[in-house]
């Protein structure tokens, strides 16, 4: 597969994810390999790979300077929570975890933003709130909230200071579930 990517120069979408119920682990090093000048849109999905498997830190991996060498990409989707990165983007559309807001460098010319906090345990709507205020071009905003496992249930009210952060937005998705905590027996 990673010879036929490394063959086709003109890429201007990929999408690589697999089912969660796969167990074979892939080493992404060869695709980080690759340099597609026209690249606008990567999704990188649920892929269990050899950085992420070992609980390596992806800041380290060969995807940060995979992703700073593509300077026409417009929208990442990455699945990983642990990516870091020091270089902007310049980015039109991202969709991740919600603590990646924190270590990535989004630009305030951002339109599009989807975050979940599905694996984040410590995580509060009122963390995200001042990072929204800087990105002056938001008119989109799609947000995926877990009050069972990963989100602090705030008892103020958290979204008019939302609403207030993105003055201007155009489409809010809020999406909720439930995880209910594990209950442990001693």
């Amino acid at each position: 597969m990673w010879e036929m990517l490394l063959a086709s120069p003109d890429i201007e979408q990929l999408t690589i994810n697999i089912s969660s119920n796969c167990s074979h682990v892939f080493d992404l090093v060869p695709l980080t390999r690759c340099r597609w000048p026209r690249l606008r849109k990567l999704e990188v999905g649920n892929i269990p790979s050899q950085t992420y498997a070992t609980g390596g830190p992806l800041v380290q991996s060969p995807m940060v300077p995979f992703l700073t060498s593509h300077h026409n990409l417009e929208t990442l989707s990455f699945r990983y929570p642990d990516l870091s990165l020091a270089t902007p983007l310049h980015l039109r559309s991202f969709h991740g975890f919600s603590r990646q807001m924190d270590t990535l460098l989004i630009p305030s010319s951002l339109q599009h933003l989807e975050l979940t906090c599905i694996g984040t345990r410590d995580y509060m709507i009122s963390d995200l709130i001042p990072r929204l205020r800087t990105l002056d071009s938001l008119v989109s905003l799609n947000i995926w909230l877990d009050f069972g496992l990963c989100l602090r249930i705030e008892r103020e009210r958290w979204l008019t200071p939302l609403l207030m952060s993105c003055p201007g937005l155009l489409s809010l998705e809020l999406l909720f579930s439930w995880t209910p905590s594990p209950n442990f027996v001693s």
